[in-house]
């Protein structure tokens, strides 16, 4: 990936130390990429309830 994909590390600083809004903009920044693993671990976390019953 290009730099232009990547937080400034002063943001990742700040978010690390509590800031409020920089823990929002990295949040905003992964959305989409939390949500997809979000999808797939529930996803196969409800395949292996149901295999274990």
């Amino acid at each position: 990936k290009s730099a232009s994909y990547l937080l400034p590390f002063s943001t990742i600083e700040f978010a690390t130390s509590g800031n409020v809004d920089a823990i929002n903009t990295v949040l905003k920044h992964y959305e989409r990429y939390i949500s997809a693993l979000a999808t797939r671990t529930l996803h196969v976390e409800a395949v292996t309830l149901l295999t274990r019953s």
